[in-house]
């Protein structure tokens, strides 16, 4: 079953369901403002009562505070999984409604304000540790789907002027997290194009063989440098230029190309040792 929380109280010594119409509109405004107030932060919302999941904000800035539920599908489907009781869900905001499909959904509602527009989101686990956060706005009594993204909205930070920082997994040379952007454009969260991106870890790995790097991205003219611990800096979007800084303090750009280096036309696995691989 949905995990709840027993006896919680809310207001007035009542839970959540126990609110008069009057006490939840109370109850909702009063959230909504403190979300208002603080742009930067995340806010779980939730409060579990026995198979559902509540809340009250104003989702749509029209001063009256919108009742939210979070709960199992009524519909069984054939793939329905007992411990997963959220994997078919139903979600209510005010008279609308919609069924959505959720790997490991976790029985939490956050909400954030990003740029004047109240959004919630609901994350998922996913099938093998593959986050996912959904994100949905109120528009005109409609419920609208505000995009996605494949991580986990709990590990990124909003900033003042509506930019959502978090990472994502990549694999080029190695696995691992690059910082990605996102801001809400006509209502939809969309990835803020990068030329080049981050690489998070900053683990040092082993160059295995004199290697050929060039001094940017493309150039013609490369230098040397010998075996030695490298650490990659950067990727260009393209994927297919990482930034390495040596440990003599050499840095430069090599060429990748489906995990081959091109200089040496050789797998990066017998190029560089101690690489991470997730998985």
């Amino acid at each position: 079953m949905m995990l709840w929380a027993e006896g919680e109280t809310v207001m007035n010594g009542k839970g959540i369901a126990e609110l008069t119409d009057a006490e939840a509109q109370q109850f909702g405004l009063q959230a909504t403002q403190t979300i208002q107030q603080n742009h930067s932060a995340l806010y779980n919302v939730s409060h579990r009562i026995r198979n559902r999941n509540m809340a009250y904000l104003d989702m749509d800035g029209d001063g009256k505070a919108e009742k939210i539920v979070l709960e199992p599908s009524a519909e069984t489907k054939p793939d329905t999984a007992p411990d997963e009781p959220l994997r078919y869900y139903r979600l209510q905001i005010g008279d609308d409604a919609l069924e959505g499909y959720g790997y490991s959904m976790a029985n939490t509602v956050f909400a954030f304000q990003l740029n004047g527009q109240m959004l919630l989101a609901l994350y998922e686990d996913g099938p093998s540790a593959d986050p996912c956060t959904y994100f949905y706005r109120y528009e005109n009594g409609d419920i609208k789907e505000a995009g996605s993204m494949e991580t986990d909205i709990r590990r990124c930070s909003i900033s003042s002027d509506g930019i959502i920082r978090g990472s994502l997994w990549k694999e080029i040379v190695q696995t691992d997290f690059i910082e990605v952007c996102w801001r809400l454009e006509d209502g939809i969260l969309t990835e803020i194009p990068q030329e080049t991106y981050d690489f998070l870890s900053g683990n040092s790995v082993e160059l295995l063989e004199a290697l050929p790097l060039h001094e940017d991205i493309g150039s013609s003219g490369t230098f040397l440098i010998q075996p030695q611990q490298v650490i990659f800096l950067k990727t260009t979007a393209d994927w297919e230029w990482i930034l390495l800084k040596a440990q003599d303090g050499s840095q430069g750009w090599v060429h990748i190309q489906d995990f081959e280096v091109v200089e040496l036309r050789k797998n990066v696995m017998d190029v560089f040792a101690g690489r991470y691989m997730a998985g």
